[in-house]
């Protein structure tokens, strides 16, 4: 039972509504459904949008405090397809970093340099340089899959090899409901490469349907863990 007026749910045994007094009904007219469904998404997207600035402002705290000591830092991002990179799209929003110019610009590399030294680096599965990056992150698309794809464990060992020293990798799992992350990341093991190679500090991190927050968590734990190795 629906009430008409503020649209809260009540049992089959309720016939009035606490708040507005009113008889309940079974279900909302078209258009009430409609405003409803509104009013959630603007609520939605108000909130979020709170969080992208809270989020942009910290970021650019940790990226300044890095470059207050570094005079170049780099970020590499690593993606399967040139038309989603959720990680380099939030980074180079953020206006406070001020105008950048576009170095590289191809189809399965991307590079582009601010004027207060951050230099950001996108690259495609086939095309992989991180050779003078302080930070990847990286995104892997599990969903529906019962196991990893192969080529994503040799990628992540080719990173942790050709990562320099103290450098920190972030991977992102995109996963289903049904997903099991634990099979997942057993699949991805890579102690052996790391106990060859203990400078690299390297990260797993799942990415659900609300990924857009969950990459902006995620980026701002590896802008730490770099700030804590500068």
């Amino acid at each position: 039972m629906i009430c008409p007026k503020c649209s809260s749910e009540y049992t089959k045994d309720v016939t009035r509504c606490k708040e507005c007094n009113v008889r309940l009904v079974n279900k909302l007219p078209k258009q009430s459904i409609a405003k409803k469904k509104s009013r959630k998404v603007q609520h939605k997207l108000v909130f979020k949008e709170l969080l992208i600035i809270t989020f942009n402002l910290g970021e650019f705290s940790l990226i300044k405090s890095i470059l207050d000591k570094k005079i170049v830092f780099t970020l590499s991002f690593i993606t399967e397809s040139p038309h989603w990179s959720p990680g380099i799209q939030i980074i180079s929003d953020i206006s406070q970093l001020g105008d950048f110019s576009g170095i590289r610009d191809y189809e399965d590399e991307k590079v582009f340099q601010y004027s207060n030294g951050l230099i950001l680096k996108e690259h495609l599965y086939s095309s992989i340089d991180i050779s003078n990056s302080d930070g990847v992150f990286c995104i892997f698309d599990a969903r529906d899959k019962e196991h990893i794809n192969p080529k994503w464990k040799e990628i992540i060992i080719n990173m942790i090899k050709n990562l320099k020293k103290d450098g920190v990798i972030s991977i992102g799992i995109r996963v289903s409901e049904t997903s099991d992350w634990s099979q997942l990341i057993e699949e991805l093991n890579v102690d052996e490469e790391l106990n060859k190679k203990e400078v690299v500090n390297l990260l797993f991190f799942r990415i659900g349907d609300d990924y857009r927050l969950e990459v902006f968590d995620q980026l701002k734990v590896m802008l730490s863990a770099i700030k804590d190795k500068v």
